[in-house]
């Protein structure tokens, strides 16, 4: 959520008045405040000042957090049979020579079985997300559903191709652009991860969680 107060209003118009008395930049400031866009939130305590947010900013994170809120109350979503997500794992331990960490494991299994329209998989950087990614991403592939990867940066996308194995990665604006003209359509069958879902921008992930709701589809959250 971009938050702001009187003192980034300030700035903002400060330039525009050059010339102007400083009666006009507070008549100004005033005006934005006051304006029906312009939400006060919650005061925190020790802050210096009010803090606001748009109206426009609000509805749409609440309709974000509306659609997580279904999907990940919702069951019986695409799901991959048990036997198939623990060939996933070995196969994956295999690979890497070592065996996947108890979390790792847990994310794996979690996002192959837990039926939810939406997963969500935190972590900090370094702690074998995507290894776990691209292990959930080979059960899911095995199990018959396509899957596609997304983030909103262009080396986030490329990370996911490469290193998550995932094909079909490509950053935010292209996949959307192409859900737009129809060149993609998701269905029941398709898994999207989304990686670095905290820094994309919230219409874009807004358009893609109301498609893939739409369309029964099931997304990964990764952040």
């Amino acid at each position: 959520m971009k938050v702001w107060n009187a003192s980034d209003v300030v700035v903002a118009v400060a330039p525009m008045l050059f010339g102007h008395q400083v009666e006009d930049l507070a008549h100004v400031v005033g005006r934005v405040l006051a304006a029906p866009e312009a939400v006060p939130l919650l005061r925190v305590q020790g802050s210096r000042q009010q803090a606001y947010a748009t109206a426009s900013v609000l509805a749409v994170e609440s309709a974000i957090a509306e659609v997580v809120g279904r999907g990940t109350g919702t069951s019986g979503a695409v799901t991959v049979p048990a036997a198939t997500v623990e060939r996933a794992l070995l196969n994956a331990a295999i690979h890497a020579g070592r065996p996947m960490t108890v979390g790792q494991e847990a994310a794996v299994r979690g996002i192959c079985g837990d039926g939810r329209g939406v997963s969500l998989v935190l972590g900090v950087a370094g702690s074998g997300k995507t290894t776990a990614i691209r292990c959930a991403a080979e059960a899911y592939a095995e199990a018959g559903y396509q899957v596609v990867g997304t983030a909103t940066s262009g080396q986030a996308a490329r990370t996911l191709g490469r290193e998550a194995g995932i094909g079909q990665s490509r950053t935010l604006a292209s996949l959307l652009s192409r859900l737009d003209r129809h060149t993609l359509n998701l269905t029941a069958r398709h898994v999207v991860i989304l990686d670095e879902a905290g820094m994309t921008d919230d219409p874009a992930m807004l358009r893609l969680l109301t498609v893939a709701d739409l369309a029964g589809a099931k997304v990964v959250m990764v952040g």
